[in-house]
């Protein structure tokens, strides 16, 4: 006996939606679950480093982008707050990653305005596992209450980079040295800036904990 025509269209519309629906839940389940097995690399985005929904970025969104001679993530993570605004200070410091709790404490101090963090990992960006360090900031400010928000770039060496391979003939300048001798200071400085949105910046030392609730009344804003 044979099946009337309408029928036998019903089920295979039925089948197609079923396997889409079930593509689709795979596929989003892959693209949600970052893979430490997959090489870093540099991606250069001719738009800047907004590569990434700002307010939804996933992990696996982030990209590494070339910085000054370094490799770099900026909004790395970013711990929203429920006001904003324009017309504040944003706090700036940047510090090495053993360094974070410093900035935690920083977050813990100073309430009346936005932060932006650039944090330096002694690695080569290739060996770096993005989950173990996103998983490490987003613990470090679990405890922070914040009205503003907080924004976190990460940096990291590029050993494939001229600039990194002249300093290692020139300056006998290897994984090796010292931190106090390699860390990128002004590049930490700069690109914890480049997260700012407000009109105004503060920029201070990573141990420059207590911060007065008075840096943003309309006086001191001058």
């Amino acid at each position: 006996t044979m099946l009337p025509v309408g029928r036998v269209i019903g089920g295979l519309l039925v089948l197609i939606i079923y396997y889409l629906l079930t593509f689709h839940v795979v596929t989003e389940y892959l693209l949600d679950t970052p893979s430490s097995d997959d090489p870093p690399s540099l991606h250069v985005d001719p738009f800047g480093f907004f590569s990434f929904d700002m307010v939804n970025h996933k992990l696996h969104d982030l990209r590494w982008v070339p910085y000054n001679n370094y490799a770099a993530i900026p909004f790395f993570y970013i711990k929203r707050g429920i006001v904003e605004a324009t017309n504040l200070i944003t706090i700036c410091s940047g510090c090495d990653i053993e360094l974070l709790y410093e900035a935690e404490h920083i977050a813990q101090n100073y309430k009346s305005g936005p932060l932006s963090f650039a944090i330096y990992i002694n690695k080569d960006f290739t060996k770096i596992n993005l989950n173990k360090t996103y998983h490490l900031v987003v613990n470090t400010f679990a405890n922070v209450s914040n009205l503003y928000d907080i924004s976190i770039a990460i940096l990291a060496y590029n050993t494939s980079n001229e600039f990194y391979q002249h300093l290692c003939e020139m300056r006998d300048f290897d994984t090796k040295s010292p931190l106090m001798f390699t860390i990128p200071t002004n590049v930490l400085r700069n690109l914890a800036e480049y997260q700012v949105i407000t009109d105004w910046i503060f920029n201070i030392d990573i141990d420059f904990w207590y911060l007065s609730d008075t840096l943003n009344e309309k006086d001191n804003v001058k």
